[in-house]
Formats: structure tokens, C-alpha cells, sequence
């Protein structure tokens, strides 16, 4: 695997997306359970990083090819979605997903892969490749690795994260064990809540401020899930293709 990671240097493993924060976002009413997760934020003690929101430029582009049901026609569509990653803030975190994108090993890297959880009005999960329920996967760097760092924000729709159990988790089972593996998630909405615990390392492209067509399609997706996470319609969305962009001539 080596070779899909430019050099970067080996780290340690990553639990399920399922800090306390998402799994009362997983509720019946996500908005609801949000602001409340996010009062009990302000007033207990938790494993919440320091977190500074910085500016981030993208050098990096991936893309995915989504095969999913149609909200409208209930018809199978495929549409492609296109990333900036924010190498410059947090490079290993965008070296894990780029590589990824581009590997074709054996049940190692995203092509072919599903969308295991999705809550409308919050979030996309997907990157488990192994299992595809959310209990497995694995990163470039061996298994898992820690978090790199907490300088972004889930500022808004579009943001892509690091799927984890909270802050450097430590798996009971291994305690060695940090949190990250190649689990990530889209937000679909603003989820600033989650700053401080998971690491955000890219979001769709947006040629400006008015361009929607990535967040469009994201909100397309997102019908296909329910409000406990689960997977409601017939077409289970799946990554059918993807890749890192190397110029401008892309679709």
C-alpha cells in the first residue's frame, strides 16, 4: 500500500462514525437532537479539541460517480460529484482519500463501495469498503491513524469529514487503536457542532457562491436514507467509479 501514500509516514489505527454528538443526531427530529447535543456541548466536559477555523487552499480534486434511485422517477440515475481536498491544512487526512479514490486493490479503496448511513438533513456516510456497515475499513497507513488536526469547520452543505468515534478514540479492544481509517461523510447541512471532534479535509467544488450542482445532487442522495441513518430506498447508493482529476478538461 506504500505506494499509494507519496511518502507520508506510517500511523496507527478506527471505530465506527458514532460519537454521542451523531448518535442523538440520529434521532427522530436531527435538528432537534443537534441543538440539544449541542447545548450539552457547551455545558459538560467533553473530549472537544481546540478548534480554530483557518482559510484552506485545494491542490488536490477527486471525484465520485454515485449510482443511486432518483427521488422523483425512482429510476436508477448515476451522477458524478467532484471534491476539493485542503492538503495544505491537513495532507495525510487528503493523502488517505485520494489515494483511495485512485487505488483499484482488492477490496481496498472506494470504487465499488456503498453508502452505508444517511440522515436527511445532516449528513452521507460511506468508505467502508470491507464491511459496509460501518464497522470496518482501513486507511493507507497501515489500519487507522490519529486525528491530524481540528483547524476546519462543518461550516455548511458539502463539507466532507472524517467518519470517527470522537476525538483520537481509543478502541477498548486495542488500545492502541486511534480512530480514523477511511470512513468519511458529507454534510448536507451547516454542522458546526461537529468541529472539534471530526476532521473536515475537503467539500464538493463550487465555481462560487451560487453554484449548487454538487450540493444539488448531494441532496438527491440524501432521500435515499431515513432519519435513524438507515438505507430506505430500493437503489442502496454506491460509488461506481472514481479518481483524482488532473486538469480542468473534466466533466
Amino acid at each position: 500500500m506504500s505506494f499509494l501514500a507519496r511518502s507520508l509516514p506510517p500511523t496507527l489505527p478506527l471505530l465506527q462514525f458514532s460519537s454521542s454528538v451523531l448518535r442523538a443526531s440520529s434521532s427522530s427530529s436531527v435538528a432537534s437532537s443537534a441543538s440539544s447535543a449541542l447545548r450539552s456541548l457547551s455545558h459538560s466536559n467533553t473530549h472537544l479539541r481546540s478548534f480554530h477555523s483557518s482559510p484552506a487552499t485545494a491542490t488536490i480534486k477527486t471525484f465520485f460517480d454515485v449510482k443511486f434511485s432518483d427521488p422523483d422517477t425512482k429510476q436508477a440515475v448515476q451522477e458524478r460529484i467532484e471534491f476539493e481536498l485542503f492538503d495544505d491544512v491537513v495532507p495525510k487526512t487528503a493523502e488517505n482519500f485520494r489515494a483511495l479514490c485512485v487505488s483499484r486493490e482488492d477490496k481496498f479503496g472506494y470504487k465499488g463501495s456503498y453508502f452505508h448511513r444517511i440522515i436527511p438533513g445532516f449528513m452521507i456516510q460511506g468508505g467502508d469498503f470491507t464491511r459496509g456497515n460501518g464497522t470496518g475499513g482501513k486507511s493507507i497507513y497501515g489500519d487507522r491513524f490519529p486525528d491530524e488536526n481540528f483547524k476546519l469547520s462543518h461550516k455548511g452543505p458539502g463539507y466532507l469529514s472524517m467518519a470517527n468515534a470522537g476525538p483520537n478514540t481509543i478502541n477498548s479492544s486495542a488500545p492502541d487503536n486511534f480512530s480514523n481509517g477511511s470512513q468519511f461523510f458529507i454534510t448536507t447541512t451547516e454542522t458546526t457542532f461537529l468541529d472539534g471532534r471530526h476532521v473536515v479535509f475537503g467539500k464538493v467544488v463550487q465555481k462560487d457562491k451560487n453554484d449548487n450542482k454538487y450540493i444539488d445532487i448531494l441532496k438527491k442522495i440524501e432521500k435515499s436514507g431515513s432519519d435513524q441513518g438507515r438505507i430506505t430506498a430500493d437503489i442502496k447508493p454506491q460509488i461506481v467509479d472514481c479518481g483524482e482529476i488532473k486538469d480542468e478538461t473534466a466533466v
